[in-house]
């Protein structure tokens, strides 16, 4: 009885591995519609010198796709988090989004740090493993949520970080700024990033 059900739990486990982002999640990430997605929390683990698990909450103020292999974080530049990163330079992104759990592997490399809106430490992750995890006995209703005290000023800087991401493209990173998402921007000038070693 016991291989019966374990079994029949297996038929309806759904899970699927790519190597790039879908449509869907860029879209999530786009960076457009911040009001709507207030509240949605992405977890961002690295590992720290000690070998144990970190875990950072980011928003999607702070996480922008640049295309279906490349998302760029913007982090704060004395966190943990950030010396993780830039000691390991990998990470996975979970978040739970349509009733699919995500976990996103990624490869970093650091940027520049921005300036404006607020000084912040700049990653752009290379995707290497998408998962979506679904199962059919037990529909998942949302990952982390959060309620913002004062939406309009923190939705202000949101906009504002996401715009200056679009911009941060240097050589070194893994994607280029593409002028026809912000026809006012022109290909970035070569130059080298500060990978913070």
């Amino acid at each position: 009885m016991k291989l019966q059900t374990k079994l029949l739990l297996m038929k309806e486990t759904v899970s699927k591995e790519e190597f790039q982002l879908h449509g869907e999640l860029i879209e999530l990430f786009s960076g457009e519609n911040l009001e709507a997605a207030v509240g949605f929390t992405v977890q961002l683990l690295t590992l720290d010198d000690e070998g144990w698990p970190r875990i950072a909450l980011l928003s999607v103020g702070e996480v922008l796709a640049v295309d279906d292999t490349t998302v760029r974080l913007a982090l704060w530049p004395e966190s943990r988090t950030t010396g993780n990163l830039i000691r390991s330079a990998q990470g996975v992104l979970a978040f739970v989004h349509h009733e699919v759990a995500y976990t996103v592997r990624i490869r970093t490399v650091r940027l520049p740090d921005l300036n404006d809106p607020l000084a912040l430490a700049v990653f752009d992750g290379r995707v290497t493993e998408v998962r979506r995890d679904q199962v059919s006995y037990a529909v998942l209703q949302s990952g982390i949520t959060f309620n913002l005290p004062d939406p309009p000023q923190v939705l202000t800087r949101w906009n504002a970080t996401i715009k200056q991401l679009r911009r941060h493209a240097p050589a070194g990173s893994f994607a280029q700024t593409d002028p026809e998402r912000d026809p006012g921007l022109e290909r970035p000038v070569t130059s080298s990033p500060d990978n913070g070693q």
